[in-house]
């Protein structure tokens, strides 16, 4: 009776007549697609198809008269054995997989995509799982609020986890002036994420994925897996809405879940006090999220299988056999076919890859007022270099390279470049992303020294649904990248390269690495916020710039560049110019460092010198510091570093010819720097006349509005006093009164009686002097004086009088506003005088 056996893995190697140079732009569908028609046509009990690598073959074949190189797979398949032996099995996977190549009614046979042509059959790996039984499933019940969950028992070995944020709703109002900024930061053990912001909304929509990498699900990290949801604010500290937390036993559970397990559900937000947030239509706020369990990628896979063989005696492998390949597999004509798979070579030591980002074309428009402010974000494995904005256009031009450092003897990781839409004010955009899969990066780096790698492509932009980022003109958006590799050392050995390769030198040029590590007490420059530092720097002809340090006083760059020297001559100066960055307006200056050019020849012909320094800040127009914020000078410290052969010539014994050449030389260099010294404080002179001159007519306009508005002021209080005069004039004339002529007798009450004690008599008053008018004649004694004939009633008097009080004061304030027109004047003619 056979013994039943643990599942194996069985590698297989695919040699496909795809065309690499297609295949290449998009390998991730292309070993997707691979995987499931081997999935699906492969009818054995097989409980894994877990796809290695592709990469480019090693010799072109030639298909209908096109030659190229080939496509190749590498596969591993776990395969349950009943009785015999791993070598066995593979011999019986490799005959049923021939044979599918013959049938006609195989996907693999009318597959046009994925065309099998020959299939060889080895151990690739060493088994990935240890000579225990099978597993048994257990299923864990609901509890505290979590679903059932059934689960692998005894399962060891690395896993992924996959977590994706899809959406929430009812979230609560928490700007005064908006509704909600929101975004999600998760962390699990050691590793956090966070997820993009959607602005102004309660109900957002992310559909973002990340994935948590665990070595041993016997044991995985400590602690829950923690969601903080929080409010992005600008100008203040950003706001908990939030909590989500998910036990560290449900966590464990899931992560024993069989491969391929996946939930999706809706959680609560929790408060401080542990209840549920209200949003702001009075309902509970929640976070969809989905969880999926992934297989370990080749990385972990690896890491695993070295640590079990650290702690088990490995035993041999027995030797895989050559397989033979029949006539149908050879039914198109294939030059120096291989009769067995390579993998690619493996070099020993480090490599440098260079990577520059040329440009873009077809970018969406991003921006309500605007088009689209793109810059790169560039991650290659813990490496990573950002790149300037380019700002308000669809088609940005960058030129911008960095160099990483890559070890030709280890897999690489994936090269990710996030592409971003720069914002002041708010949080900055993510547009799509571009990834190059370790796979092809593996490729890249272990290209042949005879022939490294050097390659410009277009790739075009992924979005989060996995689908191409469309631009402004309906077009696809692309980014134009190239990438090329060299050799950090000067030979190579007998073991990593032809004996023709490695017996040609070569040669090692001289560099000056300049790092700019940080900025201190840098001035205010912005308005409504410190200043948006980065530096500009030319050193001859030769020029590069940092990326802008966003809304603070210390910046910390540590950004490097290296330039080309020549140590046989003289260095010209190095300058550093100190930006602040503007989104709207022009960038701002800030200030100035400069190594001059007789310093800078010491330290190229020096080749051991590396040395940081703490530079002031110079305003070039003035001469003199730049103060910070805190009243402090504004510093800059920088690293230069000497790279390249320690061989420097050394200078020839001066003659007497070379020393008046040399002296004539300097007396040149001293003329041209005084004619610069002095035509650069000529133009200091004109620039400050020219504003002096702006200053005295933007005076002199001044005054000029103000004459032309007293002017017209004058002109409409005349207008309006002769209207009040024709009104005047065309009043209607009173009709005069009656005059009762003599008037009654005023009626004089009789004299109070005396008192009883008082004996003497009342004696009344005299009677009032008489008034008498000019040009009449007194009236007859007793009758009272009477008016000039004609003349008008008092009250007519009265009123003529009130008119000509008003005329004399409106004539007061005329005056008064003239005289203080006339000292107005005055002054500004004395202060321009001054001047």
């Amino acid at each position: 009776m056979s013994e039943s056996l643990p599942p194996t893995p069985v590698g297989l190697s695919l040699v496909m007549y795809q065309n690499w140079e297609e295949v290449a732009p998009n390998v991730a569908v292309f070993e997707t697609k691979l995987c499931h028609e081997l999935a699906t046509c492969l009818q054995t009990d097989l409980q894994r198809v877990e796809l290695v690598r592709t990469e480019k073959g090693t010799q072109q074949v030639n298909v209908s008269g096109k030659s190229f190189y080939p496509t190749i797979s590498h596969i591993n398949l776990l395969v349950p054995l009943q009785g015999g032996s791993d070598t066995r099995a593979a011999q019986e996977l490799e005959a049923q997989a021939l044979s599918l190549l013959k049938d006609e009614h195989s996907v693999l046979y009318r597959s046009r995509e994925i065309q099998i042509r020959q299939i060889f059959v080895h151990e690739y790996y060493p088994p990935q799982r240890s000579s225990a039984p099978v597993t048994k499933q257990k299923t864990i019940p609901a509890n505290e609020g979590e679903d059932a969950i059934v689960i692998d028992e005894g399962v060891v070995g690395p896993r992924r986890l996959e977590v994706t944020f899809v959406r929430a709703r009812h979230l609560p109002k928490m700007d005064t002036l908006g509704t909600v900024d929101p975004y999600c930061k998760i962390k699990y053990g050691s590793i956090a994420h966070q997820t993009s912001t959607k602005m102004r909304n309660y109900n957002p929509d992310w559909n973002e994925a990340f994935t948590f990498e665990v070595d041993d699900v016997s044991h995985p990290p400590k602690g829950p897996l923690q969601i903080e949801v929080m409010d992005y604010d600008t100008l203040s500290a950003h706001d908990l809405i939030g909590v989500i937390e998910i036990s560290e036993s449900r966590i464990n559970n899931v992560l024993c879940a069989p491969i391929g397990w996946e939930e999706t559900k809706d959680r609560k937000i929790m408060d401080s006090k542990k209840k549920a947030v209200v949003g702001q239509d009075k309902q509970e706020s929640i976070v969809t999220v989905k969880f999926k369990v992934l297989e370990p990628n080749p990385k972990q896979l690896e890491a695993w299988n070295a640590k079990q063989k650290a702690q088990t005696v490995s035993k041999p492998a027995p030797a895989a056999p050559v397989p033979s390949v029949p006539a149908a597999a050879t039914q198109v004509q294939v030059q120096a076919a291989p009769t067995q798979a390579k993998p690619a070579a493996r070099f020993v030591g480090p490599r440098q890859l260079h990577m520059t980002i040329i440009d873009g074309e077809h970018l969406p428009k991003m921006d309500t007022i605007g088009t689209v402010d793109c810059y790169c974000d560039v991650f290659y494995g813990e490496q990573s270099w950002s790149t300037l904005p380019q700002m308000n256009t669809y088609s940005p031009k960058w030129n911008q390279s960095e160099t990483f450092k890559v070890d030709a003897s280890k897999d690489s990781p994936d090269l990710k470049i996030v592409v971003m839409d720069y914002d002041r004010l708010t949080a900055n955009e993510k547009i799509g992303v571009i990834s190059i899969p370790w796979g092809q990066m593996n490729s890249i780096i272990r290209s042949d020294p005879g022939s490294l790698y050097d390659e410009t492509k277009e790739y075009k932009i992924i979005n989060n649904q996995g689908k191409e980022v469309i631009g402004h003109d309906k077009k696809p958006s692309i980014i134009r990248i190239r990438l090329w590799i060299n050799e950090v050392s000067a030979t190579k050995t007998a073991a990593t390269a032809p004996a023709a390769v490695a017996a040609k030198p070569v040669e090692e040029k001289h560099g000056l690495t300049l790092t700019i590590i940080q900025g201190q007490h840098f001035p205010k420059m912005d308005v409504t916020g410190t200043i948006d530092g980065y530096c500009d720097v030319v050193y001859g002809e030769q020029k590069w710039s940092t990326s802008p340090q966003m809304n603070t006083y210390n910046p910390k760059w540590n950004q490097s560049e290296t330039f080309k020297i020549d140590p046989s001559k003289d260095s010209p100066e190095l300058k550093i110019v100190v930006m602040d960055y503007d989104k709207i307006t022009r960038n701002d200056y800030v200030g100035t460092v400069t190594i001059p050019a007789s310093q800078m020849t010491t330290i190229v012909r020096s080749s051991q010198y590396d040395e940081t320094k703490e530079l002031k800040l110079i305003n070039d127009k003035t001469l003199k510091e730049v103060l910070g914020n805190d009243k402090l000078p504004a510093t800059l410290t920088i690293r230069l570093r000497h790279t390249g052969s320690s061989s420097v010539p050394k200078p020839t014994k001066p003659t007497v010819d070379s020393a008046l050449e040399k002296a004539k030389k300097d007396a040149e260099e001293a003329a041209i720097r005084e004619g610069i010294a002095r035509a650069q404080a000529e133009q200091r002179i004109m620039f400050e006349r020219a504003q002096y001159l702006d200053q005295a007519a933007q005076e002199a306009r001044r005054i000029e509005e103000l004459r032309a508005a007293e002017e017209a002021r004058r002109w409409a209080k005349a207008q309006e006093d002769r209207a009040q005069r024709e009104l005047w004039q065309q009043r209607p004339q009173p009709v005069p009164e009656p005059v009762v002529w003599p008037p009654p007798p005023p009626s004089v009450p009789p004299p109070p009686p005396p008192p009883p004690q008082q004996k003497q008599q009342y004696v009344p008053p005299p009677p009032p002097p008489p008034v008498f008018y000019a040009g009449v004649p007194p009236p007859p004694p007793g009758e009272p004086p009477r008016p000039p004939p004609g003349s008008p009633p008092l009250r007519v008097l009265l009123s003529h009088a009130a008119e000509t009080t008003q005329s004399t004061k409106v004539d007061m304030e005329y005056r008064c506003n003239m005289m203080e027109l006339i000292a107005m004047e005055t002054h500004a003619i004395e202060t321009l005088h001054v001047r």
